[in-house]
């Protein structure tokens, strides 16, 4: 037994007895035989190996840091709290239970840093990616290192780890903001670039032939040739404005300074009238403009009709530029869906060249088109289709795309319209609507008055689409 006795000079010893009853051969008790051993050394270090655990334990408890300790099999000792948040494993006791149990996906690449740490070594890293049994990334700042029994032999190792998932995602998002920025700065050098020739170009025209006029007697004296001059003037000095009104809108845009003014339109109306404006250019290319009523239409929607106009005309005329042969579909319906709510959708789509699956992305990106070399082929400035997206998002709706190369492109775009009485609606004739040559348009603007295409309603007796006459403007 142990027991505590003073000592002459007022020091306590432990003392551990050991004895046994002592018997003669007749089996009469003699006593004791035994030994008595001071154990003081032995219970001091028990008692400072205990307090030591204690306070261990304590710090373990209290400090702001994933740490672990492990023996040899590596089976959990000790483990802080941020250990068990970190690692997702509230609820759960480790105590006991091997890391490798715990953590099943550990690959034998740490295993065998595991192997090295027992064997003597302190291992560190600043950044290492453990890949959790979920597929879910987890970065980790980690340093492992041996603990050390009273005797000096290894008993195991000690894990520090600091989750840095979130530092890494921001230092990668600022990576790619900047990669973007960067990006953005290219795409309008690009731009200034590209721009410096698009306004040069019909500027230099602008100049070249206002020289001629007032200067070249062959010109003066020349009425047809005079008449040509000014023709190629008014057409430079309308693709310029062109320009400028795009530079001016993106900037708008941009700036928050855009605003869009909702009043009651006849979307038939609208769509007409882009047509309108664009069938001559189709026809002087050969390409076929097809519209397609495919469902009844309200007669009058909340929209900009302005700003819609803009849209179509972008989408139209980009459908006809960068068509060399075939055609060119505007399909028009109107949607309800699920909360009995309508939405305009206006397809546009063209046998065109088409666009690469990893340049889509960047076709709504001002200052971008998909191929700077289109604005070298094709002009204009690239911010149409940006200008666009924009405006349809400012509308309450969206635009997107889908292209194949050297099969053409489809532009989509949605508008909302809320609830519409089906009292609203009128059937709009599905026809085909002839597009009149330079010769029609000739002889009908010198009687005054311009061609439009008019929608006929199914209640018509004509068969027909009427092309009307209205006034010149």
């Amino acid at each position: 037994m142990e027991y505590r006795l003073r000592h002459h000079d007022g020091e306590y010893r432990w003392l551990l007895d050991e004895g046994r009853p002592h018997f003669s051969g007749t089996g009469e008790f003699l006593g004791y035989i035994g030994g008595c051993m001071d154990v003081t050394e032995q219970k001091e270090a028990e008692e400072l190996s205990g307090r030591t655990m204690s306070q261990l334990q304590a710090f373990i408890q209290d400090v702001p840091a994933a740490v672990a300790m492990f023996d040899t099999k590596m089976r959990y000792l000790l483990c802080s709290p941020r250990w068990v948040m970190d690692y997702g494993m509230g609820g759960t006791s480790l105590i006991g239970k091997s890391h490798y149990e715990v953590f099943p996906e550990i690959s034998a690449e740490w295993k065998e840093l595991h192997r090295r740490c027992l064997a003597g070594e302190i291992l560190r890293s600043e950044e290492d990616c453990f890949v959790r049994v979920d597929g879910r990334e987890q970065w980790l700042r980690w340093e492992i290192r041996p603990w050390h029994t009273p005797d000096g032999s290894i008993g195991g190792m000690v894990m520090f780890t600091e989750d840095i998932t979130q530092q890494r995602i921001a230092v990668e998002e600022l990576r790619q903001a900047r990669e973007q920025a960067e990006a953005a700065t290219r795409a309008k050098n690009d731009f200034l670039a590209n721009m410096s020739h698009e306004i040069r170009t019909p500027m230099n025209a602008i100049l070249g032939y206002s020289d001629l006029i007032a200067n070249d007697p062959e010109m003066r004296n020349d009425a047809e040739k005079r008449t040509e001059a000014v023709r190629s003037i008014r057409r430079n000095g309308e693709n310029l404005l062109a320009i400028i009104n795009d530079i001016l809108d993106i900037s708008k845009i941009e700036a928050g300074q855009m605003a869009i003014e909702r009043t009651a339109m006849d979307p038939v109306k609208v769509i007409d009238e882009v047509l309108d404006l664009t069938h001559f250019r189709a026809k002087e290319k050969g390409i076929a403009l097809e519209l397609l009523w495919e469902t009844a239409l309200p007669q009058t929607i909340s929209c900009d009709p302005v700003r819609l106009r803009q849209i179509l005309w972008n989408l139209v005329g980009n459908g006809v530029k960068f068509t060399e042969r075939g055609s060119v579909t505007i399909g028009v319906r109107c949607r309800r869906e699920e909360n009995e709510e309508c939405a305009l959708e206006i397809r546009i789509k063209d046998t065109g060249i088409g666009i690469p699956k990893d340049r889509i992305d960047q076709l709504f990106v001002a200052f971008n088109q998909a191929d700077n070399s289109l604005t070298r082929k094709f002009g204009g400035t690239g911010l149409g289709l940006a200008i666009s997206r924009k405006l349809a998002v400012m509308l309450g709706g969206d635009l997107r795309v889908s292209s194949e190369p050297g099969a053409g492109s489809e532009f989509r775009l949605v508008l909302p319209l809320g609830k519409i009485a089906e009292s609203e609606f009128r059937e709009v004739l599905q026809c085909h609507i002839p597009i009149p040559t330079r010769a029609d348009l000739s002889t009908l603007e010198q009687s005054g008055v311009r061609p439009a295409l008019v929608p006929v309603a199914a209640s018509s007796t004509s068969p027909e689409a009427v092309v009307s006459a209205g006034t010149a403007a």
